[in-house]
């Protein structure tokens, strides 16, 4: 049960920090989003498809935005398998 208890402190402790970097990663997602007038998801798209011109910002607004996603894929897979460690210890 130990070794249970260690991992899901340390899966815990994994989200704890995911959400402080992703709380910091929108911080700058809507400094971007003030800046430019557009919400980063239609940043994104238009972006991504080559809409927009490539300034300095765009590039860095652009992986912010990926890193935002990455970080909230990585809570996902967290969370499931929290659920999955659970569901083996019943």
């Amino acid at each position: 049960m130990g070794n249970f208890t260690s991992k899901m402190t340390n899966l815990n402790q994994q989200v704890r920090n995911c959400c402080t970097d992703l709380d910091d990663l929108i911080n700058e997602l809507k400094n971007f989003e003030q800046k430019y007038d557009i919400p980063s998801e239609s940043f994104f798209r238009k972006f991504s498809q080559g809409e927009l011109e490539h300034k300095t910002d765009f590039f860095e607004w652009y992986a912010y935005v990926d890193m935002c996603r990455q970080l909230i894929q990585k809570i996902r897979s967290i969370a499931v398998m929290k659920v999955m460690s659970r569901n083996l210890m019943k």
